[in-house]
């Protein structure tokens, strides 16, 4: 009886067993699928990628993280919570990226929205060199270099209210913007070259130089912030947007 036992006991944990390796092959296989979905460019030349799942950390691997004052983890375009930050109280996030990481060819690729329409002129993305913004009273997204003043200005429709999905890319001879994975147009100027500010970051939510909080502070959300270092294509911007 006792020898039966001790069968049934030894037959009952190797079933176990191979029950606990079939399912761990099987998630093995689908998070395989699942990379093999991910198309090769997307961390081709990618500088940062900021997805705000729970935290600012840079989740390209390059060691940029941000640094949180005053943002808020709130739900995101898909309504996760603790996927996107919110920025109220004049909040934003930083990260050390400055001139020389513009140098050449780029791409700055995020989610957008606006909750509160009483700052005119939010911004998503800003830097000694550079600036992303909400045309709020317009409903158009406007890019431009700071230095010469507002060199390379490219704005498109974009209704500020809801999710957008906003893509500047930037050569040496043109800057051409997205929204919603649409062409808007184009630019053709010449890059400035940057003029590298000592101790100088990027910042997300607000104007990096403090310039009237309640004027240019974002009242909104940002999520999937992605630069890369080199000009992205019309099919890998909308498959940014599609996915």
């Amino acid at each position: 009886m006792k020898l039966q036992f001790i069968k049934l006991y030894g037959m009952q944990k190797l079933v176990n067993t191979l029950v606990l390796v079939f399912f761990t092959c099987l998630i093995f296989v689908s998070c395989k699928k699942d990379a093999a979905k991910e198309p090769t460019w997307l961390k081709q030349d990618l500088l940062a990628y900021y997805p705000f799942n729970g935290n600012a950390r840079d989740s390209s691997g390059n060691g940029y993280d941000g640094e949180v004052n005053g943002a808020v983890l709130t739900t995101d375009r898909k309504g996760v919570a603790n996927g996107s930050y919110s920025f109220p109280n004049n909040g934003f996030v930083s990260v050390k990226l400055n001139e020389t990481h513009f140098l050449g060819n780029f791409t700055i690729s995020l989610w957008g929205k606006v909750d509160n329409t009483t700052n005119f002129n939010p911004m998503l993305v800003s830097s000694s060199y550079l600036t992303l913004i909400y045309s709020v009273p317009n409903n158009k997204a406007e890019f431009y270099f700071r230095i010469p003043s507002a060199m390379g200005a490219y704005m498109g429709n974009a209704n500020v209210q809801e999710w957008n999905h906003i893509a500047v890319m930037v050569r040496n001879d043109t800057t051409r913007m997205y929204i919603n994975g649409v062409y808007q147009g184009n630019t053709p100027l010449p890059k400035p070259r940057p003029s590298v500010v000592p101790g100088s970051s990027m910042v997300f939510g607000r104007d990096v130089i403090g310039m009237n909080p309640q004027y240019y502070n974002l009242q909104g959300k940002l999520d999937e912030i992605r630069i890369y270092k080199r000009a992205l294509t019309d099919d890998e911007v909308k498959y940014l947007y599609q996915n």
